[in-house]
């Protein structure tokens, strides 16, 4: 393991982190007390964390990497002024991927959630369209996940991993198309932001 310190003076920033070869790489945010802001725990050689604050902050990144050996390399991305908490913050960066597939923005919600707690919501998608779902969590949420299933309870959809955020997309190409979107909270608790994005197949 190894740690790297930095400073953020206010605001928000991303940490992002990418190994060599098949080098799984974890990343575990912390304050200058050692109090556990953010971690990515994923199987990957890529990881990120993120962090908010409200002045100047020492910010401790530890890295430990499994399975092989390798090199791997930093860097802290500052986030636009415009996002100021955590929860927009991971929602920004989940999201981007669909803007980056012509996605836009729809309607945005803001749901409380305990550990083990659900919250199902109704998308209809008009023929021809898409639709997707983008969540994130502030900052006690740990794992949070999103299943997409039709009328029956089939599942369609899900993004499902040790992660505060998660997206789902489906487009219904034949016919007008109902799903059910769930979001289930398995580790921490607190605020969930919820995007509906909408686009084309």
């Amino acid at each position: 393991m190894r740690i790297h310190e930095s400073f953020l003076s206010g605001g928000c920033a991303v940490v992002l982190g990418a190994a060599s070869g098949e080098v799984d790489l974890d990343l575990y945010l912390s304050d200058a007390n050692d109090t556990m802001l953010d971690r990515d725990t994923g199987m990957a050689p890529v990881a990120r964390v993120s962090a908010c604050v409200t002045s100047s902050s020492l910010l401790r990144v530890r890295v430990k990497g499994y399975g092989h050996e390798g090199t791997y390399s930093l860097v802290m991305v500052r986030a636009p002024a415009r996002i100021s908490d955590l929860a927009s913050l991971r929602l920004e960066q989940v999201a981007a991927p669909l803007y980056a597939r012509g996605y836009t923005t729809g309607p945005l919600t803001t749901v409380g959630l305990e550990e083990g707690q659900k919250h199902a919501m109704r998308l209809v998608i008009p023929r021809g369209r898409c639709a997707a779902l983008a969540v994130a969590g502030d900052q006690g949420i740990d794992d949070l996940d999103v299943f997409l299933r039709d009328a029956v309870g089939t599942l369609l959809a899900s993004d499902a991993g040790p992660t505060p955020y998660a997206a789902v997309s489906r487009c219904a190409t034949d016919a007008e198309q109902t799903v059910v979107a769930e979001i289930a909270l398995y580790g921490g608790a607190g605020s969930v932001m919820i995007s509906r994005l909408d686009g084309s197949p």
